[in-house]
């Protein structure tokens, strides 16, 4: 019994870390004017719980959904139709195991369908994000690999996965198609994994100071011939359109990019304030960028 309770709370101890750093991740979904993304609520609060929040012009910012449960996150991704596909992933203390559940939403901020209850987690399904291939069969990354994932079976990996590569990170894009990330390197493949565009040295390599969680590119999304990446290591909002390479958005510390979108031909980017020894807890900066010019949407 004693041992048992040790390892509960060694396993919570360990998880820690995960959720002060799992919160950056969750994926943002933009459509008809409306925008999703994985948050924190409230976020001004130690003990908050994950969240999805929503955004259009005529409503503002509101809160969507919020976790019942602790060391929980949200991981979202869209489908070519408009649906919009959410996990929720949490560690189960009693279990010593993480485990998710699967909803969808017809639109953003509609009311969810409860596709799969809780079950056991090994692979970390969306952490890395997520695309629908059909009805009930998702493509995942758990790095290094692409998975392919059904309802109630084991992951296995994808036949149609890039072969040699270290994958890390998978994106939805609204034209059915998707965005593979490695570290330095981004593919547009589509469903069979037929590589469409291939973009490499995207990073920075003379960096005066390096974040935590190091010099990485956090997101991506391609739209209308362009590229757009939240470049967490250099703190910068980067699109990238014929090969040609432009910086909408330089942050500045304390604020990290973490997640990007794009709805049509205009833009969104998130950051918030992730560095270490940042004293006023999490704080968002939420960006629009549209016809050649950037708004702060939130807060």
């Amino acid at each position: 019994m004693k041992r048992r309770l040790i390892n509960r709370l060694l396993a919570l101890v360990l998880t820690l870390p995960l959720i002060a750093v799992a919160h950056p991740a969750g994926g943002m979904v933009a459509s008809d004017g409306q925008l999703a993304w994985s948050y924190v609520c409230p976020i001004d609060a130690i003990e908050h719980k994950a969240c999805v929040m929503t955004w259009s012009e005529r409503d503002g910012v509101n809160l969507w959904i919020k976790s019942e449960r602790t060391a929980s996150d949200w991981f979202l991704s869209r489908t070519s139709d408009g649906r919009i596909l959410l996990v929720e992933t949490a560690f189960n203390i009693h279990q010593e195991a993480h485990e998710y559940r699967l909803f969808q939403a017809e639109a953003i901020g509609a009311p969810l369908t409860e596709l799969s209850s809780w079950q056991p987690d090994p692979d970390r399904f969306g952490m890395a994000g997520f695309a629908e291939l059909t009805p009930g069969t998702y493509l995942f990354v758990r790095y290094p690999d692409i998975l392919i994932k059904r309802h109630g079976e084991p992951a296995t990996p994808w036949s149609g996965s890039l072969p040699g590569i270290e994958a890390h990170g998978i994106s939805a894009l609204s034209s059915g198609e998707l965005l593979v990330r490695a570290d330095n390197q981004i593919w547009h493949v589509d469903l069979t994994g037929e590589v469409r565009q291939t973009w490499a040295d995207l990073k920075l390599t003379n960096l005066e100071t390096i974040p935590m969680m190091g010099n990485r590119l956090f997101d991506a999304t391609y739209a209308n011939n362009q590229l757009s990446l939240a470049y967490w290591g250099g703190r910068q909002w980067l699109t990238v359109r014929h090969n040609t390479r432009q910086i909408l958005h330089q942050f500045q510390p304390p604020y990290l990019p973490h997640q990007v979108a794009a709805d049509g031909d205009t833009l969104y980017i998130l950051a918030s304030t992730l560095d270490p020894g940042h004293v006023d807890g999490i704080q968002p900066q939420l960006l629009r960028w549209q016809a050649g010019s950037i708004t702060q949407i939130w807060p």
